[in-house]
Protein backbone atom coordinates (compact mmCIF):
# COMPACT_ATOMS: atom_id res chain seq x y z
CA UNK A 1 0.00 0.00 0.00
CA UNK A 2 1.53 3.35 -1.08
CA UNK A 3 0.90 5.58 1.67
CA UNK A 4 3.14 8.28 3.65
CA UNK A 5 3.44 5.99 6.24
CA UNK A 6 4.91 2.22 5.77
CA UNK A 7 2.65 -0.09 3.77
CA UNK A 8 0.75 -1.94 6.49
CA UNK A 9 -2.25 -4.41 6.41
CA UNK A 10 -5.72 -2.68 6.70
CA UNK A 11 -8.71 -4.26 8.39
CA UNK A 12 -12.17 -3.25 6.23
CA UNK A 13 -15.13 -3.02 8.59
CA UNK A 14 -18.10 -4.06 6.41
CA UNK A 15 -21.92 -4.10 8.26
CA UNK A 16 -21.25 -7.61 9.24
CA UNK A 17 -19.12 -6.54 12.00
CA UNK A 18 -20.15 -7.72 15.40
CA UNK A 19 -17.30 -5.59 16.80
CA UNK A 20 -18.48 -1.97 17.02
CA UNK A 21 -19.01 -2.11 20.78
CA UNK A 22 -15.59 -2.89 20.96
CA UNK A 23 -16.66 -6.10 23.38
CA UNK A 24 -13.66 -8.15 22.02
CA UNK A 25 -10.21 -7.24 22.64
CA UNK A 26 -7.45 -6.36 19.39
CA UNK A 27 -5.80 -8.92 20.47
CA UNK A 28 -7.60 -11.47 20.29
CA UNK A 29 -8.20 -11.08 16.58
CA UNK A 30 -6.40 -14.35 15.63
CA UNK A 31 -3.22 -13.01 16.82
CA UNK A 32 -3.59 -10.99 13.09
CA UNK A 33 -1.81 -7.47 12.83
CA UNK A 34 -4.15 -5.13 11.93
CA UNK A 35 -2.79 -2.02 12.13
CA UNK A 36 -5.35 0.31 10.08
CA UNK A 37 -8.94 -0.03 9.97
CA UNK A 38 -11.45 1.03 7.45
CA UNK A 39 -15.08 2.57 7.81
CA UNK A 40 -17.49 2.41 5.40
CA UNK A 41 -20.29 4.72 4.15
CA UNK A 42 -22.66 3.46 7.06
CA UNK A 43 -21.01 5.26 10.03
CA UNK A 44 -22.13 9.01 9.08
CA UNK A 45 -25.01 10.96 8.72
CA UNK A 46 -26.77 11.43 5.72
CA UNK A 47 -29.60 13.82 4.43
CA UNK A 48 -32.91 12.80 2.24
CA UNK A 49 -31.56 12.20 -0.82
CA UNK A 50 -28.18 10.25 0.37
CA UNK A 51 -25.54 12.90 0.19
CA UNK A 52 -23.37 13.60 3.67
CA UNK A 53 -25.55 16.07 6.04
CA UNK A 54 -22.98 15.53 8.74
CA UNK A 55 -19.34 13.48 8.64
CA UNK A 56 -19.49 12.82 12.15
CA UNK A 57 -20.34 9.47 13.97
CA UNK A 58 -24.26 8.42 15.00
CA UNK A 59 -24.47 7.14 17.85
CA UNK A 60 -26.62 4.02 16.80
CA UNK A 61 -23.14 3.20 15.17
CA UNK A 62 -20.83 3.92 18.08
CA UNK A 63 -22.43 5.14 20.99
CA UNK A 64 -19.17 5.80 22.80
CA UNK A 65 -17.92 8.08 19.46
CA UNK A 66 -15.53 6.94 17.04
CA UNK A 67 -12.83 8.84 19.22
CA UNK A 68 -13.25 5.42 21.90
CA UNK A 69 -12.78 3.31 18.40
CA UNK A 70 -9.30 5.00 17.93
CA UNK A 71 -8.13 4.83 21.32
CA UNK A 72 -9.00 1.46 22.15
CA UNK A 73 -7.77 -0.27 19.45
CA UNK A 74 -4.94 2.31 18.50
CA UNK A 75 -5.28 1.91 15.21
CA UNK A 76 -5.21 4.92 12.47
CA UNK A 77 -8.42 5.01 10.28
CA UNK A 78 -9.52 5.41 6.59
CA UNK A 79 -12.46 6.75 6.81
CA UNK A 80 -15.06 7.21 3.78
CA UNK A 81 -16.76 9.92 2.41
CA UNK A 82 -19.36 10.63 -0.58
CA UNK A 83 -21.22 13.54 -2.10
CA UNK A 84 -22.21 16.54 0.39
CA UNK A 85 -26.10 16.55 0.77
CA UNK A 86 -28.03 19.72 -0.45
CA UNK A 87 -28.61 20.09 3.49
CA UNK A 88 -25.27 19.72 5.10
CA UNK A 89 -24.79 21.28 8.40
CA UNK A 90 -21.42 22.70 7.04
CA UNK A 91 -22.86 24.85 4.39
CA UNK A 92 -23.39 28.96 4.93
CA UNK A 93 -26.96 28.37 3.40
CA UNK A 94 -28.00 25.75 6.50
CA UNK A 95 -26.35 28.06 8.93
CA UNK A 96 -23.27 26.41 8.28
CA UNK A 97 -19.62 28.44 8.15
CA UNK A 98 -18.30 27.33 4.78
CA UNK A 99 -18.81 28.43 1.28
CA UNK A 100 -21.14 25.85 -0.70
CA UNK A 101 -22.52 25.33 -3.86
CA UNK A 102 -25.83 24.04 -3.59
CA UNK A 103 -28.13 22.53 -5.98
CA UNK A 104 -31.41 20.33 -5.59
CA UNK A 105 -28.97 17.25 -5.62
CA UNK A 106 -26.25 17.83 -3.69
CA UNK A 107 -23.47 20.49 -3.08
CA UNK A 108 -20.01 21.24 -3.43
CA UNK A 109 -17.38 23.09 -0.88
CA UNK A 110 -15.73 26.41 -2.47
CA UNK A 111 -12.89 27.08 0.23
CA UNK A 112 -9.86 25.50 1.27
CA UNK A 113 -10.95 26.31 5.09
CA UNK A 114 -13.60 23.73 4.98
CA UNK A 115 -11.38 21.08 4.45
CA UNK A 116 -8.91 22.39 7.16
CA UNK A 117 -11.59 22.40 9.72
CA UNK A 118 -12.71 18.58 8.31
CA UNK A 119 -9.31 17.18 8.14
CA UNK A 120 -7.63 18.82 10.92
CA UNK A 121 -10.43 17.89 13.53
CA UNK A 122 -10.87 14.09 12.72
CA UNK A 123 -7.34 14.09 12.98
CA UNK A 124 -6.82 15.44 16.19
CA UNK A 125 -9.93 13.78 17.94
CA UNK A 126 -10.41 10.12 16.29
CA UNK A 127 -6.98 9.35 14.27
CA UNK A 128 -7.97 9.85 10.69
CA UNK A 129 -4.92 8.82 8.63
CA UNK A 130 -6.17 8.26 5.01
CA UNK A 131 -9.56 10.17 4.04
CA UNK A 132 -11.53 8.29 1.20
CA UNK A 133 -13.32 10.43 -1.66
CA UNK A 134 -15.76 7.68 -2.96
CA UNK A 135 -18.65 8.24 -5.35
CA UNK A 136 -16.55 10.68 -7.64
CA UNK A 137 -18.69 10.15 -10.31
CA UNK A 138 -21.73 10.65 -8.78
CA UNK A 139 -20.22 14.15 -7.51
CA UNK A 140 -20.28 15.10 -10.78
CA UNK A 141 -23.52 13.91 -12.31
CA UNK A 142 -25.79 15.05 -9.41
CA UNK A 143 -24.06 18.97 -9.40
CA UNK A 144 -24.83 20.72 -12.50
CA UNK A 145 -21.48 23.14 -11.87
CA UNK A 146 -19.45 20.30 -11.54
CA UNK A 147 -20.16 19.56 -15.74
CA UNK A 148 -20.76 23.55 -16.49
CA UNK A 149 -18.16 25.06 -14.81
CA UNK A 150 -14.60 24.81 -16.19
CA UNK A 151 -11.90 24.34 -13.19
CA UNK A 152 -14.51 23.66 -11.01
CA UNK A 153 -13.77 20.19 -10.41
CA UNK A 154 -9.94 20.71 -10.20
CA UNK A 155 -10.23 23.31 -7.59
CA UNK A 156 -12.10 21.19 -5.30
CA UNK A 157 -10.09 18.02 -5.30
CA UNK A 158 -6.43 20.14 -4.89
CA UNK A 159 -8.74 22.19 -1.93
CA UNK A 160 -8.65 18.95 -0.86
CA UNK A 161 -5.38 17.59 -1.65
CA UNK A 162 -3.58 20.81 -0.42
CA UNK A 163 -5.52 20.41 3.19
CA UNK A 164 -4.96 16.45 3.22
CA UNK A 165 -0.81 17.47 2.91
CA UNK A 166 -1.05 20.07 5.95
CA UNK A 167 -2.31 17.33 8.17
CA UNK A 168 -0.19 14.59 7.14
CA UNK A 169 -2.97 12.72 5.59
CA UNK A 170 -3.16 10.60 2.30
CA UNK A 171 -6.47 10.00 -0.06
CA UNK A 172 -8.12 7.06 -2.04
CA UNK A 173 -10.16 7.94 -4.36
CA UNK A 174 -13.34 5.55 -5.45
CA UNK A 175 -15.77 5.31 -8.22
CA UNK A 176 -13.45 7.61 -10.19
CA UNK A 177 -13.74 8.69 -13.77
CA UNK A 178 -10.64 9.03 -15.76
CA UNK A 179 -10.42 12.83 -15.01
CA UNK A 180 -10.26 12.41 -11.52
CA UNK A 181 -7.54 9.76 -11.67
CA UNK A 182 -5.19 12.14 -14.10
CA UNK A 183 -5.84 14.99 -12.17
CA UNK A 184 -4.48 13.20 -9.10
CA UNK A 185 -0.86 13.91 -11.05
CA UNK A 186 -1.18 17.21 -9.43
CA UNK A 187 -2.52 16.29 -5.69
CA UNK A 188 0.34 14.57 -3.96
CA UNK A 189 -1.26 13.07 -1.25
CA UNK A 190 -4.01 11.17 -3.49
CA UNK A 191 -1.64 7.98 -3.46
CA UNK A 192 -4.24 5.20 -4.18
CA UNK A 193 -7.76 4.40 -5.71
CA UNK A 194 -9.99 1.99 -5.63
CA UNK A 195 -10.02 -0.07 -8.71
CA UNK A 196 -12.89 -2.79 -8.75
CA UNK A 197 -16.71 -2.69 -8.23
CA UNK A 198 -17.83 -3.12 -4.62
CA UNK A 199 -16.68 -6.32 -3.13
CA UNK A 200 -20.01 -8.90 -2.62
CA UNK A 201 -19.28 -12.73 -2.02
CA UNK A 202 -18.81 -14.80 -5.53
CA UNK A 203 -18.97 -11.51 -7.33
CA UNK A 204 -16.15 -10.85 -10.25
CA UNK A 205 -14.52 -7.62 -8.61
CA UNK A 206 -11.16 -9.59 -8.44
CA UNK A 207 -10.85 -8.66 -11.61
CA UNK A 208 -8.90 -6.28 -11.49
CA UNK A 209 -5.98 -6.70 -14.37
CA UNK A 210 -7.34 -3.95 -16.62
CA UNK A 211 -7.72 -1.28 -14.21
CA UNK A 212 -4.15 -1.54 -12.41
CA UNK A 213 -2.73 -0.37 -16.13
CA UNK A 214 -3.77 2.82 -15.34
CA UNK A 215 -3.64 3.20 -12.05
CA UNK A 216 -0.05 1.96 -11.91
CA UNK A 217 0.74 4.47 -14.72
CA UNK A 218 0.15 7.49 -12.71
CA UNK A 219 1.87 6.52 -9.69
CA UNK A 220 -1.30 5.04 -7.87
CA UNK A 221 -1.30 2.04 -5.53
CA UNK A 222 -4.65 -0.32 -6.58
CA UNK A 223 -6.94 -1.30 -3.93
CA UNK A 224 -9.24 -4.01 -5.09
CA UNK A 225 -12.04 -3.43 -2.18
CA UNK A 226 -12.42 -5.34 0.77
CA UNK A 227 -12.95 -9.20 1.06
CA UNK A 228 -13.88 -12.62 2.88
CA UNK A 229 -10.91 -14.96 3.10
CA UNK A 230 -13.12 -17.66 4.56
CA UNK A 231 -16.04 -19.29 2.84
CA UNK A 232 -18.56 -19.02 5.19
CA UNK A 233 -19.61 -15.73 7.21
CA UNK A 234 -22.30 -16.45 9.31
CA UNK A 235 -23.90 -13.39 11.10
CA UNK A 236 -22.31 -10.53 8.14
CA UNK A 237 -24.75 -8.51 6.29
CA UNK A 238 -23.87 -10.27 2.97
CA UNK A 239 -24.79 -13.89 3.84
CA UNK A 240 -23.99 -15.68 0.78
CA UNK A 241 -20.88 -17.97 0.40
CA UNK A 242 -17.42 -16.90 -1.02
CA UNK A 243 -16.32 -19.21 -3.43
CA UNK A 244 -12.66 -18.55 -3.86
CA UNK A 245 -11.67 -16.87 -1.00
CA UNK A 246 -7.56 -17.74 -1.88
CA UNK A 247 -8.30 -16.38 -4.88
CA UNK A 248 -9.55 -12.86 -3.66
CA UNK A 249 -6.10 -12.65 -1.51
CA UNK A 250 -4.08 -13.42 -3.92
CA UNK A 251 -5.17 -10.63 -6.43
CA UNK A 252 -5.07 -8.36 -3.41
CA UNK A 253 -1.93 -9.26 -2.43
CA UNK A 254 -1.02 -9.20 -6.25
CA UNK A 255 -2.47 -6.03 -6.70
CA UNK A 256 0.54 -3.42 -4.55
CA UNK A 257 -1.93 -2.04 -3.08
CA UNK A 258 -4.01 -1.97 0.22
CA UNK A 259 -5.06 -5.42 1.15
CA UNK A 260 -8.31 -4.93 2.94
CA UNK A 261 -9.73 -8.32 4.98
CA UNK A 262 -13.54 -7.65 6.19
CA UNK A 263 -14.11 -10.89 7.57
CA UNK A 264 -16.43 -12.04 10.75
CA UNK A 265 -14.06 -11.12 13.63
CA UNK A 266 -14.04 -14.87 14.32
CA UNK A 267 -13.82 -16.40 10.85
CA UNK A 268 -10.60 -14.77 9.31
CA UNK A 269 -8.30 -17.37 7.47
CA UNK A 270 -4.89 -16.70 9.63
CA UNK A 271 -2.74 -18.67 6.69
CA UNK A 272 -4.47 -16.53 3.90
CA UNK A 273 -3.87 -13.16 5.48
CA UNK A 274 -0.36 -13.63 6.76
CA UNK A 275 0.45 -14.77 3.34
CA UNK A 276 0.50 -10.96 2.14
CA UNK A 277 2.34 -9.30 4.69
CA UNK A 278 5.54 -9.57 7.67
CA UNK A 279 4.81 -10.74 10.76
CA UNK A 280 4.15 -7.10 12.05
CA UNK A 281 1.71 -6.54 9.18
CA UNK A 282 3.66 -5.01 6.70
CA UNK A 283 2.61 -5.75 3.33
CA UNK A 284 5.20 -8.12 1.22
CA UNK A 285 4.90 -6.00 -2.53
CA UNK A 286 5.94 -6.71 -6.01
CA UNK A 287 7.77 -4.02 -8.02
CA UNK A 288 5.54 -4.13 -11.04
CA UNK A 289 1.77 -4.83 -9.91
CA UNK A 290 -0.03 -7.85 -11.26
CA UNK A 291 -1.76 -6.57 -15.07
CA UNK A 292 -3.34 -7.71 -17.96
CA UNK A 293 -0.96 -9.25 -20.20
CA UNK A 294 -1.71 -7.01 -23.62
CA UNK A 295 -2.29 -10.62 -25.53
CA UNK A 296 -5.74 -10.58 -23.28
CA UNK A 297 -7.13 -7.58 -25.52
CA UNK A 298 -5.44 -8.82 -28.85
CA UNK A 299 -8.32 -12.25 -28.06
CA UNK A 300 -11.27 -9.90 -26.43
CA UNK A 301 -10.49 -8.06 -30.18
CA UNK A 302 -10.12 -10.12 -32.64
CA UNK A 303 -10.90 -14.18 -30.55
CA UNK A 304 -7.60 -14.92 -31.71
CA UNK A 305 -3.75 -14.52 -30.70
CA UNK A 306 -3.99 -14.31 -26.74
CA UNK A 307 -5.91 -16.22 -23.77
CA UNK A 308 -9.72 -16.27 -23.37
CA UNK A 309 -9.96 -14.97 -19.95
CA UNK A 310 -8.09 -13.66 -17.25
CA UNK A 311 -4.28 -14.33 -17.33
CA UNK A 312 -2.11 -11.47 -15.37
CA UNK A 313 1.72 -10.99 -14.95
CA UNK A 314 3.65 -9.04 -12.19
CA UNK A 315 7.43 -9.45 -10.74
CA UNK A 316 9.38 -8.38 -8.00
CA UNK A 317 13.07 -7.28 -9.41
CA UNK A 318 16.36 -7.56 -6.81
CA UNK A 319 19.77 -6.28 -8.05
CA UNK A 320 20.30 -8.04 -11.59
CA UNK A 321 17.54 -10.34 -11.21
CA UNK A 322 13.10 -10.45 -11.74
CA UNK A 323 10.61 -13.12 -10.35
CA UNK A 324 7.65 -13.12 -12.37
CA UNK A 325 3.59 -13.83 -10.92
CA UNK A 326 1.75 -15.25 -13.45
CA UNK A 327 -2.00 -15.81 -12.74
CA UNK A 328 -5.26 -16.86 -14.57
CA UNK A 329 -8.33 -16.06 -12.29
CA UNK A 330 -10.91 -17.46 -15.19
CA UNK A 331 -9.64 -19.67 -18.34
CA UNK A 332 -12.43 -21.01 -20.94
CA UNK A 333 -10.04 -22.32 -22.45
CA UNK A 334 -6.43 -23.97 -22.50
CA UNK A 335 -3.71 -21.57 -23.60
CA UNK A 336 -0.01 -21.83 -24.29
CA UNK A 337 1.11 -18.54 -22.77
CA UNK A 338 4.47 -17.59 -24.43
CA UNK A 339 7.92 -15.90 -22.45
CA UNK A 340 7.27 -12.61 -25.05
CA UNK A 341 3.63 -12.04 -23.73
CA UNK A 342 5.54 -10.77 -20.67
CA UNK A 343 5.91 -7.35 -19.09
CA UNK A 344 9.68 -6.02 -19.33
CA UNK A 345 11.62 -5.39 -16.11
CA UNK A 346 14.70 -3.42 -16.07
CA UNK A 347 16.59 -6.70 -16.57
CA UNK A 348 14.65 -8.96 -18.72
CA UNK A 349 13.36 -7.71 -22.09
CA UNK A 350 11.26 -11.03 -22.53
CA UNK A 351 10.31 -10.05 -26.41
CA UNK A 352 14.16 -10.28 -27.19
CA UNK A 353 15.31 -13.17 -24.37
CA UNK A 354 14.69 -14.41 -21.37
CA UNK A 355 17.23 -15.69 -18.49
CA UNK A 356 17.13 -19.45 -18.06
CA UNK A 357 14.47 -19.80 -14.91
CA UNK A 358 12.57 -22.43 -13.11
CA UNK A 359 8.72 -22.11 -13.42
CA UNK A 360 6.78 -23.85 -10.23
CA UNK A 361 3.69 -23.44 -8.31
CA UNK A 362 3.64 -24.33 -4.38
CA UNK A 363 0.86 -24.33 -1.64
CA UNK A 364 1.37 -21.94 1.21
CA UNK A 365 2.13 -24.83 3.61
CA UNK A 366 5.99 -24.24 1.58
CA UNK A 367 4.98 -27.61 -0.48
CA UNK A 368 6.52 -27.37 -3.91
CA UNK A 369 3.54 -28.77 -6.33
CA UNK A 370 5.48 -28.64 -9.69
CA UNK A 371 8.84 -27.15 -10.58
CA UNK A 372 10.40 -27.87 -14.25
CA UNK A 373 12.81 -25.58 -16.51
CA UNK A 374 11.23 -22.91 -18.31
CA UNK A 375 11.74 -23.25 -21.92
CA UNK A 376 9.91 -20.36 -22.98
CA UNK A 377 6.55 -21.48 -22.60
CA UNK A 378 3.58 -22.06 -20.06
CA UNK A 379 0.84 -24.12 -20.18
CA UNK A 380 -1.85 -22.61 -18.70
CA UNK A 381 -5.49 -25.27 -18.30
CA UNK A 382 -8.64 -24.29 -18.32
CA UNK A 383 -9.65 -23.27 -15.53
CA UNK A 384 -12.28 -21.43 -12.78
CA UNK A 385 -12.06 -19.18 -9.64
CA UNK A 386 -11.97 -22.57 -7.26
CA UNK A 387 -8.74 -24.05 -9.24
CA UNK A 388 -7.31 -20.83 -10.32
CA UNK A 389 -3.29 -20.70 -11.73
CA UNK A 390 -0.51 -19.18 -10.07
CA UNK A 391 2.73 -19.66 -11.51
CA UNK A 392 6.15 -18.28 -10.34
CA UNK A 393 9.25 -17.46 -12.87
CA UNK A 394 12.35 -17.94 -10.44
CA UNK A 395 16.00 -16.77 -12.47
CA UNK A 396 18.45 -19.97 -12.44
CA UNK A 397 21.70 -18.80 -10.94
CA UNK A 398 25.05 -19.97 -13.03
CA UNK A 399 25.66 -22.86 -9.76
CA UNK A 400 21.97 -24.27 -11.24
CA UNK A 401 20.41 -23.14 -7.89
CA UNK A 402 17.36 -20.82 -7.88
CA UNK A 403 16.19 -18.71 -5.12
CA UNK A 404 12.37 -19.63 -4.10
CA UNK A 405 12.07 -17.81 -1.22
CA UNK A 406 8.86 -17.47 1.15
CA UNK A 407 6.55 -20.55 0.25
CA UNK A 408 4.20 -19.61 2.87
CA UNK A 409 3.58 -16.38 1.25
CA UNK A 410 1.91 -15.19 -1.98
CA UNK A 411 4.83 -13.14 -3.33
CA UNK A 412 7.51 -15.39 -2.19
CA UNK A 413 10.09 -12.87 -3.22
CA UNK A 414 8.73 -9.53 -2.63
CA UNK A 415 10.77 -6.07 -2.73
CA UNK A 416 9.83 -5.62 0.81
CA UNK A 417 11.81 -8.19 1.85
CA UNK A 418 14.49 -8.86 -0.26
CA UNK A 419 15.86 -5.41 -0.48
CA UNK A 420 18.83 -6.27 -1.83
CA UNK A 421 20.98 -9.02 -3.52
CA UNK A 422 24.99 -8.96 -3.33
CA UNK A 423 26.12 -11.34 -6.61
CA UNK A 424 29.67 -12.95 -7.02
CA UNK A 425 30.93 -13.90 -10.63
CA UNK A 426 27.17 -13.71 -12.17
CA UNK A 427 25.26 -15.97 -8.56
CA UNK A 428 23.73 -14.57 -5.70
CA UNK A 429 25.88 -14.39 -3.04
CA UNK A 430 23.96 -13.07 -0.34
CA UNK A 431 20.15 -12.00 0.10
CA UNK A 432 19.72 -9.34 2.20
CA UNK A 433 16.44 -9.59 4.11
CA UNK A 434 14.36 -7.54 5.93
CA UNK A 435 11.44 -7.68 8.32
CA UNK A 436 9.70 -7.45 12.07
CA UNK A 437 12.57 -8.12 15.01
CA UNK A 438 12.13 -12.11 16.36
CA UNK A 439 10.40 -12.90 13.04
CA UNK A 440 11.60 -16.27 11.38
CA UNK A 441 11.81 -16.09 7.89
CA UNK A 442 11.79 -19.73 5.87
CA UNK A 443 14.16 -19.22 2.69
CA UNK A 444 13.57 -22.05 0.05
CA UNK A 445 16.33 -22.78 -2.52
CA UNK A 446 15.91 -25.71 -5.27
CA UNK A 447 18.63 -27.25 -6.77
CA UNK A 448 17.77 -27.72 -10.37
CA UNK A 449 20.55 -30.57 -10.84
CA UNK A 450 18.84 -32.73 -8.18
CA UNK A 451 15.69 -31.48 -8.19
CA UNK A 452 15.46 -31.03 -4.68
CA UNK A 453 14.77 -28.18 -2.27
CA UNK A 454 16.21 -27.10 0.88
CA UNK A 455 15.08 -24.48 3.38
CA UNK A 456 16.63 -22.22 6.26
CA UNK A 457 15.15 -20.35 8.78
CA UNK A 458 16.48 -16.86 9.03
CA UNK A 459 15.73 -14.84 12.55
CA UNK A 460 15.44 -11.44 11.55
CA UNK A 461 17.55 -9.81 13.93
CA UNK A 462 17.04 -6.78 16.42
CA UNK A 463 18.10 -3.92 13.52
CA UNK A 464 15.29 -5.45 11.19
CA UNK A 465 17.92 -7.52 9.28
CA UNK A 466 19.48 -10.49 8.15
CA UNK A 467 21.75 -11.88 5.32
CA UNK A 468 21.25 -14.98 4.07
CA UNK A 469 24.31 -16.61 2.48
CA UNK A 470 22.95 -18.33 -0.86
CA UNK A 471 21.89 -21.15 -0.98
CA UNK A 472 22.86 -23.41 1.92
CA UNK A 473 22.82 -20.72 4.48
CA UNK A 474 23.38 -19.90 7.25
CA UNK A 475 21.82 -16.22 8.31
CA UNK A 476 23.81 -13.96 9.92
CA UNK A 477 23.31 -10.49 11.56
CA UNK A 478 26.02 -8.61 9.70
CA UNK A 479 27.96 -8.40 6.74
Amino acid sequence: MTLVTTPTMRRSWMPCMPMLKLQISPSDICSLMYLIVQIDSWWYYKGPENGVKNWTAKPSIFPNGIEAVAKKTGWPIEAHNRWWSPVTDYAKQNGGKFEFIVESEASLPVEEEFWDFLFSSSKETWNLLVYEQDWLDVAVTRLQALRNTVGLGRMWLKQMGAAATRYGLTIQYCMPWPRHLLQSVEISAVTQSRISDDYTPGNSQWQIGDTTILASALGLAAFKDNFHTSVIEKGCHNTENEPAPALETYAAALSGGPVGPSDHILKANRTLIMATCMSDGRLLKPTHPVMSLDSTFLYRAFQSSGPNGQLWAAYTEVGPFTWYYIISGTMSSAYTMHASELPPSTNVKPRTSFPPSLAYTYTLDGTVVKAMNFTGTLDIPECSVTDFQYWTLSPIMASGWALLGELNKVLPVSETRVVDIITSNGDIHVVYLSGEPGEVVPVTVYDTGSGTTEVTSCTIDSSGNSYFLFPHGPCVDSM
